[in-house]
């Protein structure tokens, strides 16, 4: 998930206090955000939501805008 593995800089289990609601999204197979990643992730944060865009960079809202824009506003008015 995170490249620094220090103490301060992976959060592993901390993860887990997140209690508002998350959007989790990755682009591509070759996204430097691994799917495995990503879903042990979203496994670990109440609450959240992986979307997994193909074809994507990792810098997803930069390339497509337009469905980054449409799914994130959908994700926040749909949530409690």
């Amino acid at each position: 998930m995170w490249t620094d593995k220090t103490a301060d800089g992976y959060p592993d289990t901390s993860v887990e206090n997140i209690i508002v609601p998350t959007l989790i999204i990755r682009g591509n197979d070759d996204d430097m955000f691994p799917l495995e990643s990503a879903v042990k992730l979203t496994m670990k944060v109440k609450n959240s939501l992986l979307l997994n865009i193909p074809f994507a960079p990792h810098g997803v809202f930069r390339k497509y805008p337009q469905i980054f824009e449409v799914i994130t506003k959908e994700f926040l008015m749909n949530r409690e």
